[in-house]
């Protein structure tokens, strides 16, 4: 026979009223000021969001493409579309009125695609030029 006690056989009844760590996590209503957002606090605006999202696709890009050789195609895909993502950071900031920013992007773009066109042009004379050996 068994003669253990009901607070051997249930840990939780022999401790009485509980005051280890885990109190914060009893069911009840909570007053603390943590468990409330701030009223002031303001979601990031659709524009914002965007706004990151391509910095994000900016820098990914850019580590990407320098990570590859020249006239890799994989480089030039990336090269495209960084500049996809500098026009579509400029009219970002446009929307938001930081004309000074878009400028900037804009400019970049252009400097970019003026860079790149050369590149592309030699590249496909390149791949016409194989397919006219074969």
């Amino acid at each position: 026979m068994s003669s253990k006690s009901a607070t051997e056989t249930n840990p939780e009844s022999e401790a009485g009223p509980s005051s280890s760590k885990d109190d914060k996590f009893e069911a009840g209503p909570s007053n603390a000021k943590e468990d409330i957002e701030p009223e002031d606090e303001e979601e990031p605006s659709n524009l914002q969001l965007a706004w990151e999202m391509f910095e994000l696709a900016k820098e990914i890009f850019l580590k990407h493409a320098a990570s590859l050789e020249g006239l890799d195609p994989v480089r030039l895909r990336l090269e495209k579309l960084l500049d996809e993502t500098y026009l579509s950071l400029g009219e970002v900031s446009i929307e938001n009125e930081n004309y000074e920013q878009a400028i900037d992007d804009f400019k970049t773009c252009l400097k970019r695609r003026q860079e790149l066109l050369p590149r592309v042009i030699a590249d496909k004379l390149l791949t016409l030029i194989r397919n006219i050996m074969v």
